[in-house]
This record gives C-alpha cells, structure tokens and sequence, in this order.
C-alpha cells in the first residue's frame, strides 16, 4: 500500500510540477511571440528544463552531508520554485484577462507587468522569510489554575531541519526559546527532513534548550518521510521526549500533555493518530493539551475535554497561491480559535518548506501564558493572522 501511495503521489506531483513549469513557459513564448523552434525558444525550453530539475536536485541534496557546501545552490533553487508558484498564479490572472483583451500588445505589456510583479513579490517574500524566528505571546486564562498560578508553554513545528541550514539560525532559534524561559516547549512535528546527528552541531545545540519541565515532540508527516529512527536518534541527543499517542504531565500538577501521532503513520507500523490510547490514564482535571500535527479533528477532541490544541503543518501557505489552497482546504488554517471555553492555536511554522520564502505571514515561536481565570486579564489575546 506505501508504495503504490508513493507511486500515485509522485506521479500526481509530477505532473503539476512539470505542468506549472510548461504552463509559464508557454505563456513566455506566446506573450513575446517568440517562436518555439527559433534560437530563442530553444534556449528558453533549455533553461526551463534546468531550473525544472534544480529544484528536486537541491531537495534530495539538502538531505545529504554535501549539502554543507551547497547551501546557496539549494537556497537558490528554493527561491526558483517560489518564483514559479507566484509567477503562474498571476499569470493565471492574466490568462483570464487576454481573454477579453486579446491585443498583441496588451499580451505584452501584460506578460511583462506580470513577470515584474512576480519578481517583486519573490524579493519581498525572501527578506521576510530571512532571519530568526520572531516571538509571539498570547495569554490564556482557565479556571483549572489558582488566581497566581501560571504556565509558559512554548511552541515550535515545522522546521524541517536540514543540511542546508545554518548553525547560526539554529542556535538563534535556541537563543530565542531560552529567553522566554518556558516551563516546558513542545515541538508539533516536521522538526526534520535528514539524518543530522553526527553531521554538523544541530544536535548539540538543540540540546541547550533550557525548560523547567522538558521539551516534548510529536510526529509530524516529515518524520515518517525521513525515517522515524532519525528522529529518534536526534530526540535523544537532545534530549526530547517523544509522545506517540501517549500523554504525560510535565510538572505533574497543572499541565497535561497528549501528543498523537501523525496521519501519515498509519501507513507504517507505528500506526497513525489514535486520541483514545494517548488519552488513556489522562488527568482532565489539569489544564489538557493536545499536540497534533495537522490542525484538525480539533471540534472532536474539545468535546472530549481538549483545553488547548497546539498544531502546525499548514505553513499558512508561505506564498500565494498557496495561502488560498490553505485556506481553503482547513477548517482553521493559522492563528487561534475558540470552540465553547476549548482553544485550537495553527501555528505558520517556525522554519519554511521549499522555497524559503514567506508573503504574508512570518515564522514564529509561540509562547503562551497559561494563567489563572481570577486574574483580571482577557481569556485569550486573539492572536489571528486571517480569517
């Protein structure tokens, strides 16, 4: 069944992949009027071939200790299929313009507005991407806490760690954790997407995480993608606690944590998300948290007693039109959101994903204040990105 999902998924990807890539060059050719056998067609279907296997080629690489002397290589190869995705999305745009336009020189002005505009938004999209993690704090109150007592629990998910990031940005990202000084951090999945250990420092630094209570991950799709016994080896260099389908009380009093597994694990043997087992022995009488992956299943699971469910996976689309497809296929796609006195949080990811690009979202650390209901303050900052 794994394989003929990974054949099916492939050859789905494919498609659409190869199909973007025609979709833009077509569009080049016919908007300047270039023919396909000129000198210039022939050059541009070359260079369209190039920068359609740079992408892949960088993925797989990003994957591998080499990657160490590639970095800008991969990066700019992530910047490429960026550029492609914002690039086909106006010129979509436009298609539906020319027509009801269709004057040779309105498809050229056109074509080259569009390209312009694509190269704008990939520029602004890179430097908001670039640089550390920013901060963001959201305060929540609940009446399962003493008028003084409080929690700091910090999130972090989706980094999708690999040889092509730096040292610097990691031990940032640690510096930034550190500064909050959370009670416990927890991490909602795709943490990596390589084998680290024993290949640069990002174990080491990642150990130099300082929480009271510990830091605690689930499994996100990435995870089963490179390989569950990579992340366990990085876990326990790091020293982080691993919930499959299980739940566990940090400081034993206030807070309980139930991590369920991803849905991709129920093609493997360790078996998908199962709230039921990771539930079992709970103490719903302590501030519940739920740490899934994927941002859904959330109206269930606050029925069930669920105080605050922690998710990721969404990236909130990191570009257009991404966004949209995002928005469109999650019921809660980034930000928080309240079910009766039940909270769901989406996180937009702490690292990127492909292109490291973002238009209009940052990536971030969440920190929440967990405090008691009796304090004067608001049961939650609404903390929303779009809705």
């Amino acid at each position: 069944m794994t394989v003929i999902y990974l054949i099916i998924f492939l050859s789905v990807a494919s498609a659409v992949y190869l199909g973007t890539h025609y979709f833009v060059y077509h569009s080049i050719i016919s908007g300047y009027g270039i023919a396909k056998d000129s000198r210039a067609g022939r050059i541009l279907r070359i260079v369209f071939l190039l920068l359609g296997l740079w992408f892949p080629a960088g993925e797989f690489l990003s994957r591998t200790p080499a990657a160490a002397r590639l970095k800008t290589a991969i990066t700019a190869g992530g910047i490429w299929i960026g550029l492609l995705t914002m690039t086909f999305f106006i010129l979509i745009i436009r298609s539906a313009l020319t027509a009801f336009l269709r004057s040779p020189r309105f498809k050229y002005y056109s074509l080259t507005a569009a390209l312009a505009l694509s190269a704008g938004a990939t520029v602004f999209a890179v430097i908001n991407a670039s640089g550390p993690p920013t901060v963001r704090e959201i305060t929540v109150t609940t009446d399962k806490f003493s008028s003084r007592e409080k929690f700091t629990l910090v999130q972090i998910t989706d980094l999708h760690l690999n040889y092509a990031r730096s040292d610097e940005w990691v031990e940032a990202l640690v510096s930034r954790i550190n500064a909050l000084e959370p009670d416990a951090v927890v991490i909602t999945g795709d943490l990596i997407d390589a084998r680290l250990c024993g290949f640069n420092n990002f174990c080491e630094i990642l150990s130099g995480i300082r929480s009271k209570h510990g830091v605690f991950a689930i499994t996100g799709n990435h995870e089963y993608y490179v390989g569950l016994e990579k992340f366990e080896i990085l876990a326990e260099a790091a020293g982080i606690k691993i919930l499959y389908n299980q739940n566990i009380s940090p400081d034993g009093k206030r807070l309980t944590l139930i991590g369920i597994n991803d849905d991709e694990g129920s093609r493997f043997a360790g078996g998908g998300p199962d709230f039921a087992a990771a539930s079992k022995g709970a103490d719903f009488s302590k501030y519940a948290v739920l740490l899934y992956h994927r941002p859904a299943g959330f109206d269930g699971y606050a029925d069930a007693g669920i105080d605050l469910q922690l998710s990721g996976h969404t990236h909130w689309g990191q570009i257009p039109p991404v966004d949209i497809m995002v928005r469109l296929l999650f019921k809660y796609p980034a930000g928080l959101y309240r079910r009766g006195t039940s909270l769901i949080y989406t996180s937009p990811g702490t690292g990127t994903w492909g292109p490291p690009m973002r238009f209009f979202s940052k990536s971030e650390i969440t920190a929440f204040q967990i405090k008691g209901a009796a304090e004067n303050i608001p049961p939650f900052r609404k903390e929303i990105f779009f809705k």
